[in-house]
């Protein structure tokens, strides 16, 4: 990730989009999970703790938001 030269991921459910410093998609990565299944949304949101851990300790100044867990991916 060190290599990527981005400025934000933006976490909003399955769907993880890593934006340049000139705010281009520079990676989309859509996971096709049942957010209804404790075991999958466990094992995600460990990614995105991993994938946050990286970029916090890349000391720049990239960000990120997350929106991981909402509602609107849980399916009645």
């Amino acid at each position: 990730m060190s290599q990527w030269s981005i400025r934000l991921l933006d976490i909003n459910g399955p769907s993880w989009v890593i934006y340049t410093y000139e705010m281009d998609v520079k990676y989309l990565f859509f996971f096709e999970v049942d957010f209804n299944d404790i075991e999958t949304r466990i094992k995600l949101e460990d990614l995105k703790l991993n994938v946050i851990h990286a970029i916090e300790s890349l000391k720049d100044e990239t960000t990120y938001r997350d929106n991981l867990i909402n509602e609107v991916f849980l399916k009645n």
